[in-house]
Formats: structure tokens, sequence, C-alpha cells
């Protein structure tokens, strides 16, 4: 952690220890999570929805609407790839956690696809099957 390099003793979660880190510079606080979690990239989303908005209301700077397209297509492809890993965050997991001894990359995919809820469906019936033999 990066506090604990500044003040050894410090815990992360004490209203003394916070504060400590609220109040230095080189400490970062529990706050700057949130923000950086939460905040900021509603604010930056925001701010690249305005000006697609106003770039698609009269071309900026005069060029031709192609490139402008071009980078709405890039915001799109952008936004897509965290539609889908917000819908299927198991994505973001090795290959290690998919419960195979040597998966492969196809193993792993489906995977990570599936639903966690059918995961746990499937170790019951494991379970009941090893239990009945």
């Amino acid at each position: 952690m990066v506090n604990k390099e500044y003040e050894p003793e410090w815990e992360p979660g004490h209203v003394r220890d916070e504060l400590k880190a609220i109040i230095r510079p080189q400490m970062i606080s529990a706050p700057f999570g949130f923000l950086i979690k939460y905040i900021i990239p509603g604010v930056l989303l925001l701010l690249v929805g305005l000006a697609l908005s106003k770039d698609l209301k009269e071309p900026y700077s005069g060029y031709a609407m192609s490139w402008n397209l071009l980078g709405i297509l890039i915001v799109v492809a952008v936004l897509s790839c965290m539609l889908i890993l917000f819908l299927f965050p198991r994505l973001w997991y090795d290959m290690q956690y998919c419960g195979e001894e040597h998966p492969n990359f196809t193993t792993w995919l489906k995977w990570a696809f599936t639903p966690k809820t059918l995961d746990v469906v499937e170790k019951r019936k494991l379970v009941k099957e090893r239990s009945v033999a």
C-alpha cells in the first residue's frame, strides 16, 4: 500500500488514519478511491457526450462529418467494451480461475460468459453425484 510506505502503522478504515491521509499530501485518502471509481468517470462521460452532441449539430472546425463519425465510433467502441465487461465481469479473470486444471481459451471463454448462478447449480449437481457414488 502506498500509505504504509509513509506511515507503517497506518490501517485503512480507521478514522484517525484516514484523517492523516486527507491532511498529508503524500498519502491517498478514502475519498480518492470513491472519486476515481464513481464520480470522475461519470463526469468525463458527461463531458464527452456534450462535446459529441455539439459536434453532431455543427461539425468541429469545419471538418467533414465522416471524420466526426470516426471519433464517435471510437467512443461507441469504448463504451461497448465497458458494457460487455459490466455485464460479464468474469472476463477480467485469468484462465486459472475457471476451475479447469489445464484450461484452454475456449473453456475459459465458456466459463467467462456463464452466469455465476449456473456455476452454483453445477457444483450442487457434482456434490449430489459424488455423494451417490
